[in-house]
């Protein structure tokens, strides 16, 4: 007798700058789900983080992410229960029962701890990292503090909680010319602008401040821009490939633009052994005390001299094809599908060790 399909709920989508990209991610990861272990449900959400039933392939066609349209007229508005219950909002008809979600819901409301927070109130397992590493992680501040606390380097930076804190002139004299000005919580490089001159710095400013009440400050680095992926809860494994983003060609910056419409990767880079290991070890380093689990894109800078800077962690890595994540994993052997099942029973192995910490008050764990 056959054991039956574990169900997995791909969530994409969300109020997220994004959107596209998220619906990206979860189409590719649909497509290689292997069917023989796994039946997949394909959840949308919209603007207002209503959740919306729908079909994967509803959302691929030949103009690429634009047909990725938002059509709530062709898809079911469902509410999600405790231990994964899928319910019509229509009929109250119970449609189907989740084992796992795996969310590729990018940038805020998604991979900042918020949609982790309400997985974990309905008791239901979730690929990527947990509440605190989300949160932790979408902050670049915080990220930062707790990393070089760890002892590992970071490019000079200077935070904003108004933007009037700082002026171009003192930026430029602290951080050398040209910086970057960021929003601290944001994903995809959205409102990053890379500034030479108070003009630019003043826009750069105010589109930062868009995305939040804090904004970063940081010295542009010119060495390479290399990144690492990782899967793994208490003990986490990094891809033996390493990637490195060529930038050149017109290319100022690595922005939102280039990774939705022409992502570019060298993979591998082309590193000495020994420099790879220790971009290796750091990127350990990093994971373990940003609390991540599940799996992380590390990304790092290689100057000149040898100095080896953190640049981010991103806690849920694009998965679209061509994607640097997949693409590490599969230059070190680890192909899609095979990557997909790992990072599910990852989430089921936390979810079965969390259940059995002891919980307070009258309040025990659901057996």
């Amino acid at each position: 007798m056959t054991s039956p399909k574990l169900h997995i709920g791909i969530v994409c989508g969300g109020r997220s700058e994004v959107f596209a990209l998220s619906v990206k991610g979860g189409v590719d990861i649909a497509a290689a789900v292997d069917p023989s272990r796994y039946k997949v449900s394909f959840f949308v959400l919209d603007q207002d983080h209503r959740w919306f039933l729908s079909q994967a392939g509803a959302f691929a066609g030949p103009r690429g992410l634009e047909a990725f349209a938002f059509d709530a007229a062709h898809m079911t508005e469902v509410m999600i229960g405790p231990r994964g219950s899928v319910i019509d909002k229509c009929t109250g008809e119970q449609l189907a029962t989740l084992d796992v979600v795996f969310p590729t819901l990018y940038g805020l409301y998604g991979e900042d701890g918020k949609l982790q927070g309400m997985l974990e109130m309905l008791d239901l397992p979730y690929v990527g990292a947990g509440v605190t590493a989300s949160a932790i992680c979408m902050d670049k501040d915080i990220a930062k503090r707790l990393v070089a606390n760890a002892g590992v380097a970071t490019a000079e930076s200077i935070l904003l909680r108004s933007a009037s804190q700082v002026t171009f002139d003192e930026a430029s004299e602290q951080l050398g010319v040209p910086f970057f000005v960021k929003p601290c919580r944001m994903g995809s490089s959205v409102g990053i602008s890379k500034v030479r001159t108070a003009e630019e710095y003043r826009a750069a400013i105010a589109e930062a401040f868009r995305y939040g009440r804090k904004v970063m400050l940081e010295r542009a680095s010119f060495g390479r821009e290399i990144r690492t992926a990782i899967i793994g809860n208490e003990h986490p494994q990094v891809a033996m490939t390493i990637g490195e983003v060529p930038l050149g060609g017109g290319l100022d910056f690595y922005d939102y633009h280039a990774k939705l419409n022409n992502p570019i990767n060298r993979i591998p880079a082309s590193l000495d052994e020994q420099v790879a290991e220790h971009v290796r070890e750091l990127s350990r380093r990093v994971y373990q005390a940003l609390e991540i689990e599940g799996m992380a894109r590390i990304d790092w800078f290689l100057e000149a001299d040898g100095t080896v800077l953190f640049g981010e962690a991103n806690t849920l890595p694009c998965f679209s094809a061509g994607s640097t994540f997949r693409e590490l994993w599969a230059h070190s052997g680890v192909e899609n599908s095979g990557l997909i099942g790992q990072l599910v029973a990852l989430a089921q192995a936390r979810f079965k060790r969390n259940r059995e910490f002891a919980y307070s008050g009258l309040l025990a764990p659901v057996s």
